[in-house]
């Protein structure tokens, strides 16, 4: 996993509305990423996102930082299912795998969503897909 561990910046997103819309995220949320939208077509260094493996825990950590301030930390046991608080408020169970040193697959499920996705790692570049309820956003990072 040593290819998905690192410092992250966001360089392109797809269909993240959408998305968002399809898996029930809250209104509020949504604002907020609205707001993050518009930050990051004025400056698009503002979002960066570091993921950490720990072969030695099992654990993977992922840091959200906007602006350079770290907005959301949450760390997972890889391999079991944990429970989790979605970025907007609600609880889920979530399950991380690792499918190669490369990939890491992810499936969530909550009250009324149910996300089905990978992060998979090629050279310096980082693709984050995630299906909801039949909609499906990309986002591309670049490695910092």
């Amino acid at each position: 996993m040593a290819s998905v561990s690192g410092k992250w910046k966001l360089v392109k997103s797809a269909n993240f509305e959408d998305y968002h819309n399809a898996i029930h995220s809250t209104e509020d949320y949504k604002d907020r990423l609205r707001k993050l939208a518009a930050e990051f077509k004025k400056n698009p260094d503002c979002y960066v996102e570091e993921l950490t493996y720990d072969a030695s825990e099992g654990t993977l950590r992922r840091v959200l930082f906007v602006n350079g301030e770290s907005k959301r930390d949450t760390t997972h046991k890889v391999g079991s299912t944990n429970e989790t608080t979605t970025a907007d408020g609600r609880k889920a169970q979530i399950t991380l795998s690792v499918e190669s040193d490369s990939k890491i697959v992810v499936h969530e499920k909550g009250e009324d969503f149910e996300v089905n996705g990978f992060a998979e790692a090629k050279g310096s570049d980082l693709t984050l897909s995630l299906t909801g309820n039949g909609v499906t956003t990309v986002q591309s990072y670049t490695r910092v």
